[in-house]
């Protein structure tokens, strides 16, 4: 598929300069990062990635063709390429040598009452902060880095019977030889008051369905909530699909305040029927191998950022699990540098005891306690 894309896209590129049909427009970024796992003593590695970003439009902008292509490299110890890869899950931006990945590339259609998008793209269902139960495709990202999304091979029909009201459907095809992920959603939304939104999802991936719903309340308080019902009708592929019945609930508001440029003070509450009632313990696994990071059934979450003017800004990050005790704090100080150049300080910070879930003492070496980074990026 990486070689059809880049053909495709050199094709349609190449031709539509030729005749003045269409217009191209060509992005790149450098990205760095430089990360030091702390435990009894400290290791580095570094991450590099170019990506070039390329698409092409018809004058009308009714149909577009775009690919993004990521050439990354990183450099580091054995043992802090593997800490890399377990600090990060469920796909980790850390491995060693030089990689080529296709990042996004899909053809879309637009027409007056409907859209059409075919290829590798990002799907963001879901109002939640943490595990946006509601989106049955891929999950946010909380411990990378630059938390992107990577995106999903699909097929998506959006349509827009009313300017509030909106249906889709999706067919996810990255396990396609498995099976297939077949939802169909519907929302309304009220620009800057109020969204809605519900889907119901046919999963063979995993053997199940699911019913999701979503609502986002702009005013008076900015509040969500992201809900999920799983009912599992095959054998179980994780320990965390042994019930037939799994309920995942995502609720949480937050208040900007003028301070500034803007103070934004958050709070979420995440609950998991099938989470484990000890506490999760540390043992990522069998999460990960079901787009999940989270293994407990309550979950605290906190949320503080604030912008001190137009180029420098702050954010606090919390996740609390309610039954072991244990918490991952993601503090994070960006600054535009210039218009082009943007530098970040933050860290991972795990406190727990033992055999909790944050306790980050399940990666084959010493107990990992802090993973301070810098990130650094620059746009041409």
């Amino acid at each position: 598929m990486l070689c059809l894309g880049m053909v495709l896209s050199a094709v349609f590129v190449f031709g539509s300069a030729r005749s003045n049909a269409a217009e191209s427009t060509w992005r790149g970024l450098y990205r760095n990062l430089l990360a030091f796992p702390i435990a009894d003593g400290y290791d580095v590695y570094d991450t590099n990635l170019l990506r070039l970003d390329a698409y092409v439009t018809s004058l009308d902008e009714s149909v577009r063709l775009r690919a993004i292509m990521d050439l990354s490299a990183t450099a580091g110890s054995e043992s802090a390429l593997a800490d890399g890869e377990a600090l990060f899950p469920p796909e980790s931006a850390f491995a060693s040598g030089t990689e080529l990945n296709l990042y996004r590339l899909y053809l879309q259609v637009r027409r007056r009452s409907w859209v059409g998008t075919a290829g590798r793209q990002r799907i963001s269902w879901g109002t939640g902060l943490i595990l946006r139960p509601s989106n049955p495709f891929e999950p946010p990202r909380f411990l990378e880095p630059f938390q992107e999304s990577h995106g999903v091979n699909a097929f998506r029909l959006m349509l827009t019977p009313g300017q509030s009201v909106y249906m889709e459907s999706v067919v996810r095809l990255d396990e396609a030889r498995e099976g297939l992920q077949i939802a169909l959603a519907t929302g309304l939304r009220h620009p800057e008051r109020f969204e809605i939104f519900g889907n119901v999802v046919r999963d063979t991936i995993h053997d199940r369905n699911q019913l999701g719903i979503a609502l986002d309340i702009a005013k008076p308080i900015h509040f969500w909530f992201d809900g999920a019902h799983r009912y599992q009708y095959g054998v179980p592929h994780t320990t965390y699909d042994h019930e037939t019945n799994v309920f995942l609930i995502e609720a949480g508001l937050d208040h900007r305040f003028d301070i500034r440029e803007g103070l934004t003070l958050g709070i979420e509450y995440l609950f998991l029927s099938n989470g484990d009632p000890l506490g999760g313990g540390n043992d990522l696994n069998d999460a990960v191998m079901d787009y999940r990071l989270l293994q407990g059934p309550h979950y605290g979450v906190g949320l503080m950022s604030f912008s001190l003017n137009k180029t420098l800004s702050t954010r606090l990050e919390v996740i609390w699990n309610l039954v072991d005790a244990s918490v991952v704090l993601r503090p994070v100080v960006k600054g535009w540098y210039t218009d082009a150049l943007r530098l970040a300080l933050g860290g991972l910070v795990y406190v727990g005891g033992r055999d909790t879930e944050f306790s980050r003492d399940d990666l084959g070496s010493a107990r990992v306690k802090a993973v301070p980074f810098l990130q650094t990026a620059w746009s041409f």
